[in-house]
């Protein structure tokens, strides 16, 4: 049964990454698939060709473990600061016992001829449950042994949920299914559920991404309830992650009519606060490069990180690759209720070896701000100027390769990139 929810509005706080998103280095080139928070500073990040990255100190330093796999993992999930579980294609399952200073490979028995496994949901260390497209399988024993589970659907399952040993949610096709004992029967919860991902707080308290709608239920999944907010039906889920049944974090990707790639939005709903303003969407995330989020992951109300893939190709440069985290310290985005204005500048040459020019169009003189960051978000020069109405930068102690420039004046700021040669 649905419901609209006419009386509950929702503040939807979507935003660039300069804001309260900082951009750590992760030191890798490979696309990072998932987070989990263990503390806010103890972190373990998982991507493409067997990546493992931690961090003891809030993402300050990221360490890359050895995983003894190039296979892509997909998840990541710890049950205790010592021991936790990174699952990916083909079924590949790792373990680790020491905090994730070592991991070692199970052997699920599971198939060896298809890509696509992202399922797992651990209940404790010795029950957790893993699914690929084709299979769905339990171990009661810490993943000694396995058991094939009774799978709701005969394929495509993308991904699975379990609240206890009995209780749990797969996702199929275009359904949402939901178990009361352990996988041996399922019931269809949600149908004509597309294009997104879901997230149960507890037994009762859920929330689904679908078709760029999000449904609550409070209920276990009896009854979901539509959540009316404005400009998100382009919007579709890609990651999901709630604290409490009131802030949902959601990772969503807008997919143009263009045929554009899409762009990637991080938001922030809560259903009591009620927005001033029109409520407003600005997802250029990627600052010049172009941008997948997959995962988002708090460890509490104020910090928490978000994963994806950073890359350039085309003729401005060489082509660029990078393993992409950003951090929130703050649990509060900014920019809330309206886009910054542009800056209307010129920025040549570009590329450049040697200097570069800022110029006004309108020619006047103002009090201004230019910073310059590389690929990592790392800032390279930061200037005040003070009523001037240009700007020249020596760039030639820059390595070669591309930066972002952003000018900014009072409630305006423009960011370009350009090329040092």
């Amino acid at each position: 049964i649905m419901k609209k929810i006419t009386s509950l509005l929702l503040i939807l706080l979507t935003i660039p990454l300069y804001s309260q998103w900082v951009q750590q280095s992760s030191g890798v080139d490979k696309a990072l698939n998932d987070v989990y928070c263990i503390t806010q500073d103890n972190v373990f990040v998982v991507g493409n060709n067997g990546t493992i990255l931690k961090t003891t100190d809030g993402g300050t330093n990221w360490i890359q473990k050895i995983s003894g796999t190039t296979q892509d993992l997909m998840k990541v999930q710890f049950i205790n600061p010592n021991v936790g579980f990174a699952f990916g294609a083909f079924g590949t399952l790792l373990k680790t016992t020491d905090g994730g200073e070592s991991w070692n490979s199970i052997d699920t028995g599971g198939t060896t001829n298809f890509y696509y496994c992202r399922g797992l949901s651990c209940v404790n260390e010795n029950v957790f449950y893993i699914s690929c497209a084709l299979w769905f399988k339990k171990t009661i024993d810490g993943g000694i042994t396995f058991e094939a589970v009774n799978a709701p659907v005969s394929q495509n399952i993308e991904d699975i949920q379990f609240l206890t040993e009995q209780i749990g949610y797969a996702k199929g096709p275009d359904k949402l299914y939901k178990t009361n004992d352990g996988g041996n029967t399922w019931t269809i919860i949600l149908d004509n559920y597309y294009n997104g991902p879901f997230f149960f707080l507890n037994q009762n308290i859920g929330f689904v991404k679908s078709a760029g709608n999000l449904y609550k239920t409070i209920d276990g999944g009896l009854n979901f309830s539509l959540i009316e907010y404005p400009n998100e039906s382009m919007l579709q889920g890609v990651d999901i992650f709630s604290l409490n049944e009131n802030v949902i974090w959601e990772v969503d990707g807008l997919f143009l009519l263009c045929g554009c790639p899409p762009e990637y939005c991080i938001s922030k709903k809560n259903s009591l606060e009620i927005p001033e303003n029109q409520v407003i969407n600005n997802c250029n995330l990627g600052n010049g490069l172009d941008l997948i989020l997959n995962a988002i992951h708090f460890a509490n109300e104020t910090h928490g990180y978000a994963v994806g893939h950073l890359s350039y190709t085309g003729d401005m440069g060489p082509p660029l690759s990078i393993g992409a985290i950003f951090k929130n310290s703050t649990g509060t985005m900014l920019g809330t209720n309206k886009v910054d204005k542009k800056e209307d500048v010129t920025i040549y040459p570009n590329p450049t070896s040697d200097n570069i020019i800022v110029t006004f169009t309108d020619n006047s003189k103002k009090s201004f701000s230019v910073e310059i960051t590389n690929c990592l978000g790392e800032m390279i020069f930061s200037k005040f100027y003070q009523s001037e109405n240009s700007a020249m930068i020596n760039v030639e102690s820059f390595s070669k390769g591309i930066y972002f420039l952003t000018v900014s004046s009072q409630e305006k700021r423009n960011t370009q990139k350009v090329v040092i040669k």
